[in-house]
């Protein structure tokens, strides 16, 4: 998908050298998508941990007999 339309983007030149000018653009989004799941996952990994401490009691407390 690219997000220049096709009328404002470059044209390629003979050798190709623009070619791929539309791809960087395409890769650089997908990166930055990438790093945005890697956040969100973190994040979510951080509340897990949060939740089962705080499931967990105290420290220290002896368990029920």
């Amino acid at each position: 998908m690219m997000l220049i339309p096709e009328s404002a983007a470059p044209t390629p030149s003979v050798d190709g050298a623009g070619a791929s000018a539309g791809w960087m653009l395409d890769d650089e989004t997908r990166a930055i998508g990438r790093q945005g799941v890697a956040e969100a996952r973190a994040i979510l990994r951080a509340r897990r941990r949060a939740a089962d401490r705080s499931g967990r009691g105290t420290v220290g407390a002896q368990p029920a007999a």
